[in-house]
């Protein structure tokens, strides 16, 4: 069920010879990255909580080293759980497929938000005082082209919480890259679509205002996005209640019968 709800929201689209296919990515499974740079290795590490560490100048050298990916609870930290951050500096080439790179974190135990140069580029999971976890959710977000600062310093930040056990940055893949389908499309659909999780027929016309539904990027899971709280229904409800993605500025739809 949550498998099929997922192919709208993770979505690439590849046309050859007059056919098309659509990929679907499983929830449990990590997309297929082609990496531009792994991220294993080396990164800064500090428990606690402040907003200021989100900063892309901020200065991170006092701070401990962990390897990633990697449990902290294996790297001197046993019986730690709670607030915890990750930062680490890269350098990003330009390349030809610069307009759509992802930030391919593995899996993060148990809840995280990603910063990008200070900016907020993603959630997986819920942090308390509604704390639902992620810790089994592949962790892959949109990098905005406008943040890049290509061939020069960036800076990547992640805020993690960990309610219990095993925790942090715990298993790969970790890259920036992107998806390896993605130079076979006629037409690459990925990028700010919006999203409505209700139906009602009026969507179907090219005039509809959408003004009031979210903006979403596509593909990705909506988990990763903040849309945490929506489950799927059963079937006999779902011509009502599962959720329609159509993009922005195109002049098609999508939805399920």
């Amino acid at each position: 069920m949550k498998a099929s709800l997922l192919v709208l929201v993770t979505l690439l689209i590849i046309t050859s010879h007059g056919s098309c296919t659509i990929r679907m990515s499983s929830e449990a499974s990590s997309p297929t990255i082609e990496p531009l740079l792994t991220l294993d290795g080396s990164w800064r590490f500090n428990i606690g909580d402040d907003a200021a560490w989100a900063g892309k100048d901020f200065d991170d050298s006092h701070w401990d080293s962990l390897r990633v990916p990697g449990k902290w609870q294996d790297q001197g930290y046993i019986g730690y759980n709670g607030y915890a951050w990750y930062r680490r500096s890269i350098t990003i080439p330009t390349t030809s497929s610069s307009d759509h790179l992802q930030l391919q974190l593995g899996y993060i135990d148990d809840v995280n938000e990603v910063f990008f140069n200070g900016v907020l580029i993603g959630q997986t999971g819920s942090f308390p005082p509604e704390y639902e976890t992620a810790y089994n959710i592949p962790v892959v977000y949109p990098l905005p082209k406008e943040l890049i600062q290509f061939n020069a310093p960036n800076t990547i930040a992640v805020r993690v919480f960990d309610e219990g056990e095993e925790g942090g940055i715990i298993r790969g893949p970790l890259s920036i890259g992107y998806y390896e389908d993605e130079r076979l499309l006629s037409h690459n659909l990925a990028g700010d679509w919006k999203i409505a999780f209700d139906f009602n027929r009026a969507y179907l016309n090219d005039d509809y205002k959408d003004d009031e539904w979210h903006p979403i990027y596509v593909p990705a899971t909506w988990e990763s996005q903040g849309f945490t709280n929506y489950n799927a229904p059963p079937p006999t409800e779902k011509l009502l209640k599962r959720p329609r993605i159509w993009p922005i500025n195109h002049s098609f739809s999508f939805w399920e019968k």
